[in-house]
């Protein structure tokens, strides 16, 4: 279920560094929306509140991940850590293929957090975890176009960069647990396309020679704590851990450990990053 500390086994680092406080070693990448964001905060043992989050990392939507009174970012905008001798980065990509994103997976653009922290590159052996998708989806209209279109060229980047040496995989969108219309569409009509986006962008990256990993496989996997909850109300509490169950998409069981319709708490995010970033590492 992603114990903490598993990926680092399987990624070759669960020695750490001998000074924890600068970072030795493959350097960790998460590239995504709000939900990235949030599991960098769980791989690095940081807040789950949204407000700090987006303080330290910025936003999305119209923000495009700047923080709150920040100019313009230093190209993509991103937000960086050093936890027990590892580098964690967080970089915002919205769209499905970003030139900008692009060039920094293939290093040859790096990433500036802030003045402070100077540019950052991906570099060969560096693990990158990164998910697309969602935000095209709620543009409304649109979105299977863009996913159809985009798709074979963000292939085309991550081949590229795990050709020279970048451990990357993609992860898949989770289930939106949503009890009322969202952008557009019924719960139903929205957790379908999802899923549609998903498989669009999927069978290109496999096609292209790209690992994906089911996120939602990964979520369902997770053993939480007694009485933990779904954002779901309607549904009568079932038996989440029978593997007969005919669930479908985004059900009450999906969406236990969730703080809001898309966001997931600390307790589903760090069994959901570990395992990713394992992951990872153990498909070249």
């Amino acid at each position: 279920t992603g114990q903490a500390g598993s990926w680092r086994e399987q990624c070759g680092m669960e020695g750490g560094a001998p000074d924890a406080t600068k970072p030795a070693g493959p350097t960790v990448f998460l590239i995504g929306n709000s939900i990235t964001r949030h599991h960098f905060f769980a791989l690095t043992h940081g807040t789950e509140d949204r407000s700090a989050q987006k303080n330290q990392c910025g936003a999305g939507g119209g923000q495009r991940g700047k923080r709150p009174n920040q100019g313009s970012c230093y190209g993509v905008c991103s937000c960086a850590m050093v936890v027990n001798g590892t580098l964690f980065v967080f970089a915002w990509q919205q769209r499905v293929f970003d030139g900008e994103s692009a060039a920094v997976l293939n290093g040859t653009a790096p990433l500036i957090p802030s003045a402070a922290t100077g540019p950052i590159s991906v570099r060969p052996n560096d693990i990158v975890v990164i998910n697309v998708g969602l935000d095209d989806v709620s543009h409304g209209d649109g979105w299977r176009e863009a996913a159809r279109s985009q798709a074979p060229l963000l292939a085309q980047s991550i081949a590229a960069a795990r050709a020279r040496g970048v451990r990357v995989i993609f992860r898949t969108t989770s289930p939106v647990c949503t009890e009322t219309d969202m952008w557009g569409f019924t719960p139903s009509a929205l957790n379908q396309a999802v899923e549609e986006t998903n498989r669009i962008i999927s069978d290109a990256l496999q096609a292209g020679g790209v690992p994906v990993a089911d996120v939602t496989k990964i979520m369902r996997r997770v053993q939480f704590p007694p009485g933990e909850t779904s954002v779901l109300k309607s549904e009568a509490v079932e038996n989440c851990d029978d593997p007969k169950r005919d669930r479908k998409f985004g059900d009450w069981c999906d969406c236990r450990g969730y703080l809001d319709k898309v966001h997931p708490k600390t307790v589903l995010a760090t069994p959901t990053i570990n395992s990713l970033v394992g992951q990872a590492c153990g498909r070249r």
